[in-house]
């Protein structure tokens, strides 16, 4: 049977940001004469770490996840992103939103993640390339990169995120504050 659930810790932002980046959206859409269907403002996020694919999530993969994200000490810190650009990839372009070092926290916490989880699995962890950003959109016609009005908000908390594939489903099964 494939994967029908992804399983992975993200940051949210929050509900005041989401709209504002839902207006962005729109804009950009506009401007660049893009088609594709905007990310609901509810389902944006960071994806910092993914678990992996499973068929059917087991209660044991949640209680693990919960693990990793336990062993995590870290303290409330505020994220920028200030540019827009295309991702290539062969189906369809995802326009993202993007930071410089203002997403360097994100980093931060990403790296923290990975440490636990290759801690408690003993190193079996594969390699993840990270690249902090939203998705806006995906569209056929691609973005050059080129700045925006920073977006910012301060990240208090990271969740794990259950995700139906195919089916644009996204479950918080926990959430984790940071310190401020």
């Amino acid at each position: 049977m494939p994967p029908v659930e992804n399983l992975f810790f993200a940051v949210l932002p929050d509900a005041e940001t989401a709209a504002g980046i839902a207006r962005l959206t729109d804009r950009l859409r506009r401007v660049h004469g893009l088609s594709g269907r905007p990310t609901p403002a509810r389902r944006l996020h960071v994806s910092l770490y993914g678990l992996g694919a499973f068929s059917a999530l087991a209660k044991a993969d949640a209680d693990a996840a919960g693990g990793f994200a336990a062993a995590v000490r870290a303290q409330s810190f505020d994220v920028a992103f200030d540019r827009v650009m295309s991702f290539s990839h062969p189906a369809d372009k995802p326009l993202i939103l993007a930071g410089g070092e203002g997403v360097a926290g994100l980093v931060a916490l990403r790296a923290q993640l990975a440490r636990s989880v290759a801690e408690k699995t003993l190193g079996r962890t594969r390699s993840q390339a990270f690249v902090p950003h939203i998705t806006l959109l995906r569209d056929r016609n691609h973005v050059d990169e080129h700045p925006v009005e920073p977006v910012s908000w301060t990240v208090r908390e990271f969740v794990l995120v259950r995700s139906l594939v195919g089916k644009s489903v996204y479950e918080i099964l926990s959430r984790w504050p940071l310190r401020d």
